[in-house]
């Protein structure tokens, strides 16, 4: 893995967590944080476009594989369901136990144990008239969704054998399964409509270019290439209204195309990232998945503790040691759930499906 995505990706889960931190702190006797560092949300652009591109190199490594498409998409779809779906489903049914044991606590939050059961399967969930169906109860979890969209995009190239061109038919598709279903269809409000049409899932498609293109060679021409992305990137982000106006195909152009000019601007500085970056990215790279899903369920134990300390009459202060030790936290559960649960059911994986032949 480049040291670059490593190291974007621990940004935006720690983008992510200051953003949610914050408004953690305006719900919580802070209200001097309402509409502070909303920029926070940004994350999760950087971490769709990163998805488009990291998707796109793991299947370089099979697109020579002699095995039959439906082995290899079958393949590829159980490794991203073992990568995604145990540590989602541990902070689901940790949140939803909690709720049930002391609802009270809970002010805002309700869930019924169908609503508990869809957000498992990944269902949609009927919030009411005006809100949205991918909503889990896990709250972030609903990038998930837009996860296995394109998973399921990848896999439908896959089952038809396109290996060769899959770099360039991935974002094609990606792009015309939305933009068609955004003319064609009116009531974008039934669930599955609402996930296909969404105009953030072009941000997938984003990362896939980025795939495509060349890094420079030469760290000066590296250095031109990745100010001018970043430049590019400023202006749109300069451009772009405030978040509650940042929306639907507003999001994908003024959030989604700086992410993807960041994220190549980050390729092109691999070998000057790499040189100093290796502790950032075990602290925050590494266990960004962790920090990402548990944050939110960490605030609430660390605010307990931080009342008693006393400095949570400091908003600032409230923020930084959420943020810290949402990220410390997170990292403990990395290392003692996430990387070994991960690789244990890799292998389990591999034993049992790898060994059957190809038909």
């Amino acid at each position: 893995m480049l040291q670059s995505i490593r190291s974007l990706r621990g940004v935006a889960a720690l983008l992510v967590v200051i953003y949610h931190a914050c408004e953690y702190a305006r719900t919580h006797g802070h209200a001097d944080m309402a509409n502070t560092f909303l920029f926070g949300a940004f994350g999760v652009d950087l971490f769709f476009v990163i998805s488009g591109y990291v998707m796109l190199l793991a299947l370089e490594k099979i697109i020579t594989s002699p095995q039959s498409a439906s082995h290899l998409t079958i393949d590829f779809l159980a490794r991203r369901l073992i990568r995604i779906a145990p540590i989602y489903w541990i902070g689901t049914v940790f949140l939803y136990t909690i709720y049930a044991i002391q609802p009270e606590k809970f002010k805002a939050f309700s869930a019924t144990f169908e609503m508990f059961a869809r957000s498992m399967l990944f269902l949609p969930i009927d919030r009411g008239a005006g809100k949205s169906t991918i909503s889990p109860i896990l709250s972030q979890g609903w990038t998930l969704y837009h996860e296995f969209f394109f998973y399921a995009v990848l896999s439908t190239l896959l089952a038809f054998n396109i290996r060769q061109k899959l770099k360039y038919a991935t974002p094609a598709l990606v792009a015309a399964i939305t933009i068609l279903g955004c003319i064609l269809i009116t009531d974008t409000r039934q669930p599955w409509i609402e996930l296909i049409t969404s105009p953030i899932n072009m941000e997938f498609s984003l990362g896939c270019i980025v795939y495509t293109l060349r890094r420079p060679k030469g760290s000066a021409l590296a250095l031109i290439t990745a100010a001018s992305s970043c430049a590019v990137a400023m202006v749109f982000l300069q451009l772009a209204p405030e978040l509650s106006k940042v929306r639907d195909a507003t999001r994908t152009i003024y959030w989604g195309m700086p992410a993807a000019l960041i994220f190549y601007a980050a390729i092109c500085l691999e070998r000057q990232i790499a040189l100093f970056s290796d502790k950032f990215n075990k602290f925050a790279g590494d266990p960004s998945y962790s920090i990402y899903i548990f944050h939110g369920l960490i605030f609430s134990g660390l605010d307990i503790f931080i009342k008693k300390t006393g400095i949570n009459g400091n908003s600032t202060a409230f923020v930084a040691m959420l943020t810290l030790g949402a990220a410390v936290i997170s990292n403990f559960i990395y290392r003692a759930i996430e990387m070994p649960l991960t690789r244990k059911l890799n292998s389990i994986w591999s034993l049992e499906f790898n060994v059957r032949p190809a038909r």
